[in-house]
C-alpha cells in the first residue's frame, strides 16, 4: 500500500505510524508533474525482525564460573531491567529449569515479562511447583519476542545446605547476678527443617548450655559479675556442616549482687531455758556472688551453684547478743550455728558483709529461762548388757548446770526398794551391782535451786555364771609327801545360786581321777607325784565354772630310827632256840616304804627275815627263830628300801646282840672260837659273793683288800687269837660297811 506521498520519509520508527512488516517488500516510486506526466521507479528490499536484547542480573550474584549458588531453600532473584526488543515487539519472559519447573505459568494469550522475577525453591513438590530433585540442575531465562525463536540464557545452578542465622534476645529484670537472665534463641530455625545443635556461651563462664533438643534454643540461668559477650552458636546435623556454626554475639554488664541477711531461728514465739542448744539459723540469707559449696551443708540459702569466673566471694557473718557478747564470727557457715545462751532477755543480731556491699543486718530478741543440771553419763552403756557378777560404773563426770549451781545426783531402780545412789558427787564416778533382770533406771539432778531433771533409761542385766576361786593350794605349790594337803576355795556367785561344787585330783602321770571331794575345805594325803587339782562350781541356770592348779608332791626318803631299836630277849643263849622279836621306828612321810628287811650274822650263821607295820604306827615289828651255836656278838642288820633298783633310796640301821655260854666253858675255847671267827669271815665272804653281781663282787674283792689291809679312816684294833670278841666284832664292822657302800651304790 501507499507508504508515504513526500520525497523523503520513514518507517519503523518509534513514534510514527508508519511501518513495514517483516519481509520482502517491491518499493515503487512515482513522480508526476503537475502537467499530469509521471515516471516510475521500483526497488525490491526485505525487512528482517531482529530478536530482543537481554540484560540479566541475579541475586545472589553468579560466581567466577557463571554458576549460580544458592540455598536449598532461598529465593533467587533474576532482574531483566534493561530487556527490550528493537522492533518494540511485545516480550514475554520465564524462567524453567532442568526438572521441570517453568515459572510464571505460561498460558495462551498471555504475554508479560516482568523486570524482576523472584522464586523461591520448595523443599517438597506441590502442583506446577515442583522441588529439585537434586541439588545440581540447570536454570535457564527465556525471552520471547512473538516473532523470533525465544531467547535463552541457560545457568549450571548448585543448592546448599545452609545453617541459620543465630537470633536470640537476652531477658531479665535488673542487672544484678542474682537475677535470672533468660537467653532466647526460639526465632532461630533451620530452613531445612534440620535438627539444631545450639551453644549458648559466656566470655566470663564459658559454655552455659549446649543442646541439641528442640528446647535448647532457650536458656535461663544466672550469670557471674562482670561484662560478658554472649555468644549463641548454631548449626544441624548436616554432615557437612560438622564443626561448622554461626555465631551471634551480644554484650551484657552484670552488677556484683548485694548480700541478704534474714534470721529464721531463734523465733520470739519459742521459748528457750540456759542449757539448750539455741539454732541461730539464717535460712535463705547469703550472697549470690558465692558458691553454694563454701555454705554449711544444713538449710538452703542464697547462693550461686557454679563458682564464679572472678572467684567466690568470702562472707564476713557474726552472730552477737547484746547479754553475752559476740557468739560466732566466721564465714558463710556460720549461717547455721548452735550456742547456748544465758538466762536473760537478749536481742540477737545477725550481720552478714561481703566487703563490696554495705554490710546487711537483721535483729531478733528471745527470752532464755534458767535450767536443771544436764545429765552427761559416760558409763553404762545402756545399749550393752551386764552381768549380774559385773561392777556397773556410773560416770557423770561431764554432767553440768549451765546456770553454775552445785547439783546432786540420785539413781534408782525399779526392782530396788532403795536408791543405788542418794544425793551423790556427779563429779565422781560410782560404782555398784546389780541383780539379773531388766532394770528401768531413773537418774535425777537436782541443783541448788531445786530445779531437777530426770532421766530414764533401760538396763538388762544377765545372769552370771559362779566364779571360782581356789585359796589353797597355789599354782605349782609343792608338798611334801605324807603332809596334808588342805584344798580350801572361796567360790562366789551374784546371784547366790550355787548349787554344785566338786574337786577332782587327777594324777598327771596317768590321767586318772585319784580323789573326788565336794566341800569348801578338804584335807588331803597324797602319794609323791604331779597332780591336776580341778574345782567345779554350777549354779541353778547350769553356768558351769572350772579351776585349776598343778602341785607337786615330793617324795621322802626313809629314816630308821636307830636308838629305837628293840631286841626281845635282850640275850641269847648258845644252843637255845628262842623266837626273837626286833622293833624299830621307820620314819616316811610319804609312807611309801614297804620293805623293811633285818638280818642277823652270827659267824656262819644268817637268819634274815622281814619286818612289817601292821597298824601304821610307824613302828615295824617282825620276829625269828634263832639258836645261836656259840657267843659272841652276832650284828643285826636292818635296811629300809624305798622305790627298785638303782633310784631306790635306803636307810640302815645295826645293833649288836649278846650270845653267851651257858657256865661250864673250856680253856681252849678262845682259841677255838677264834680259828671259828677267822673261817666264818670267809664263808661268810664266799656266801656273800654268790649272790652279788658283778658290781657287788668288784666291791666285795675290795672289802677283802680292806679287810687285809684297814683303811686308815677306820682304826681296828690288833686281833689277838685270845681275844674272840675283838675278832667277831671287826667281822661285823666289816659286814657293816659292806651293806652300806652296797646301798649307796
Amino acid at each position: 500500500g501507499n507508504i508515504g506521498n513526500s520525497a523523503n520519509f520513514t518507517v519503523n520508527q518509534g513514534g510514527l505510524s508508519q511501518t513495514l512488516s517483516d519481509g520482502i517488500h517491491t518499493i515503487t516510486v512515482n513522480l508526476c508533474d503537475d502537467k499530469g506526466h509521471c515516471v516510475q521507479q521500483s526497488r525490491i528490499i526485505e525487512l528482517s525482525n531482529f530478536v530482543p536484547i537481554v540484560f540479566v542480573d541475579f541475586s545472589p550474584n553468579l560466581n567466577a564460573f557463571n554458576e549460580l549458588i544458592i540455598a536449598k531453600t532461598g529465593t533467587v532473584v533474576v532482574n531483566l531491567s534493561g530487556t527490550y526488543d528493537p522492533e518494540g515487539d511485545a516480550l514475554n519472559c520465564w524462567i524453567t529449569t532442568s526438572y521441570g519447573l517453568i515459572y510464571p505459568i505460561q498460558s495462551p494469550g498471555i504475554v508479560n515479562c516482568p523486570e524482576i522475577i523472584e522464586y523461591t525453591f520448595p523443599l517438597e513438590s506441590s502442583q506446577n511447583n515442583p522441588a529439585p530433585e537434586e541439588d545440581d540442575f540447570v536454570l535457564s531465562i527465556f525471552v520471547d519476542d512473538g516473532v523470533n525463536s525465544p531467547v535463552e540464557l541457560a545457568y549450571n545452578t548448585n543448592l546448599y545446605n545452609e545453617i541459620p542465622e543465630p537470633n536470640f534476645t537476652i531477658i531479665r529484670n535488673n542487672n544484678f547476678s542474682q537475677s535470672v537472665v533468660t537467653l532466647d534463641g526460639s526465632l532461630t530455625v533451620d530452613p531445612e527443617g534440620d535438627n539444631l545443635a545450639i551453644e549458648f556461651y559466656s566470655s566470663l563462664d564459658g559454655t552455659l548450655q549446649w543442646s541439641d533438643e528442640p528446647s535448647g534454643t532457650v536458656w535461663q540461668g544466672h550469670l557471674s559479675r562482670g561484662i560478658h559477650t554472649i555468644e549463641m552458636r548454631v548449626t544441624d546435623d548436616s554432615l557437612e556442616h560438622v564443626e561448622e556454626y554461626k555465631v551471634s554475639s551480644m554484650l551484657i554488664s552484670v552488677l556484683n549482687s548485694p548480700p541478704s541477711a534474714q534470721i529464721i531461728s531463734p523465733n520470739q514465739a519459742d521459748s528457750y531455758d540456759s542449757s539448750e542448744l539455741v539454732i541461730l539459723s539464717a535460712n535463705g540469707s547469703g550472697d549470690f556472688d558465692s558458691v553454694c559449696s563454701t555454705f554449711n551443708s544444713i538449710g538452703f540459702w542464697l547462693c550461686s551453684q557454679t563458682e564464679a569466673s572472678q572467684g567466690s566471694e568470702y562472707l564476713q557473718v557474726s552472730w552477737t547478743s547484746d547479754l553475752d557478747g559476740r557468739l560466732s564470727s566466721t564465714n558463710q557457715e556460720g549461717l547455721f550455728y548452735q550456742a547456748r545462751l544465758s538466762s536473760g532477755i537478749h536481742t540477737i543480731t545477725l550481720e552478714i558483709d561481703d566487703g563490696i556491699n554495705p554490710p546487711v543486718t537483721d535483729t531478733t530478741s528471745i527470752q532464755v529461762s534458767k535450767s536443771a543440771p544436764v545429765l552427761s553419763l559416760a558409763t553404762p552403756e545402756f545399749t550393752k548388757t551386764f552381768k549380774s557378777s559385773e561392777f556397773i560404773f556410773w560416770n557423770a563426770v561431764n554432767s553440768l548446770d549451765y546456770d553454775g549451781d552445785e547439783f546432786t545426783m540420785t539413781i534408782r531402780s525399779d526392782k530396788l526398794t532403795e536408791p543405788i545412789l542418794l544425793d551423790v558427787d556427779p563429779s565422781i564416778t560410782h560404782m555398784s551391782k546389780l541383780g539379773a533382770g531388766t532394770h528401768s533406771i531413773e537418774i535425777t539432778l537436782t541443783d541448788a535451786d531445786g530445779m531437777v531433771r530426770t532421766e530414764f533409761f533401760e538396763l538388762i542385766v544377765e545372769p552370771s555364771a559362779p566364779e571360782v576361786v581356789i585359796i589353797n593350794p597355789s599354782e605349782g605349790q609343792s608338798f611334801t609327801g605324807g603332809v596334808a594337803i588342805i584344798l580350801e576355795e572361796e567360790s562366789t556367785d551374784a546371784d547366790f545360786d550355787i548349787t554344785f561344787r566338786q574337786w577332782k585330783v587327777i594324777d598327771r602321770s596317768t590321767g586318772e581321777v585319784v580323789e573326788t571331794l565336794s566341800g569348801s575345805t578338804e584335807s588331803i594325803i597324797l602319794n609323791p607325784g604331779e597332780y591336776l587339782i580341778e574345782l567345779t562350781v554350777r549354779d541353778s541356770l547350769l553356768n558351769t565354772q572350772v579351776s585349776s592348779r598343778e602341785i607337786r608332791v615330793e617324795k621322802t626318803d626313809p629314816v630308821l630310827d636307830e636308838q629305837s631299836i628293840t631286841v626281845t630277849p635282850g640275850e641269847l643263849t648258845t644252843n637255845q632256840l628262842v623266837d626273837l622279836q626286833v622293833s624299830v621306828i621307820l620314819s616316811d612321810p610319804d609312807g611309801t616304804t614297804q620293805d623293811v628287811q633285818a638280818t642277823i650274822i652270827h659267824g656262819i650263821q644268817v637268819w634274815d627275815f622281814s619286818l612289817e607295820d601292821l597298824d601304821g604306827d610307824g613302828i615295824w615289828t617282825g620276829s625269828v627263830a634263832v639258836n645261836p651255836e656259840q657267843s659272841g656278838r652276832p650284828s643285826l642288820k636292818i635296811t629300809a628300801r624305798d622305790g627298785v633298783g638303782d633310784s631306790a633310796t635306803i636307810s640302815q640301821v645295826s645293833k649288836t646282840i649278846v650270845v653267851n655260854d651257858p657256865d661250864s666253858t673250856s680253856n681252849n675255847t678262845p682259841l677255838i672260837i677264834g680259828g671259828l671267827g677267822i673261817i666264818s669271815l670267809i664263808l661268810i665272804t664266799l656266801i656273800i659273793a654268790r649272790f652279788r653281781n658283778n658290781k657287788l663282787e668288784d666291791d666285795l674283792i675290795e672289802s677283802w683288800e680292806t679287810f687285809k689291809r684297814p683303811p686308815s679312816a677306820k682304826e681296828y684294833p690288833d686281833v689277838d687269837q685270845d681275844d674272840v670278841e675283838q675278832i667277831t666284832e671287826v667281822v661285823n664292822d666289816l659286814w657293816s660297811q659292806l651293806e652300806q657302800e652296797e646301798g649307796l651304790n
